[in-house]
């Protein structure tokens, strides 16, 4: 966890209690992770792994075909 992403996680901590599905993320042991503190969101790995494998599936060196599959994939 960084400085910043500590000091405003910390400012929403009353409002992320109102989304279980946030506060799961954002205050794991119901509290923002201290800075240092190693902060792992493993569903946001696996959206940005499925982009990347379909940017190399259909990209193909293509670069604009490969934003495409991105785009497509992402929406």
């Amino acid at each position: 966890m960084y400085p910043h992403k500590n000091t405003m996680l910390t400012g929403a901590v009353e409002t992320l209690k109102h989304w279980p599905t946030s506060q799961a993320i954002y205050l794991p042991k119901g509290r923002p992770p201290h800075v240092g503190e190693l902060f792992v969101q493993p569903d946001l790995a696996r959206t940005l792994r499925y982009l990347a494998d379909e940017e190399a599936a259909r990209g193909k060196g293509d670069r604009l075909a490969g934003l495409q599959a991105v785009r497509d994939a992402f929406y």
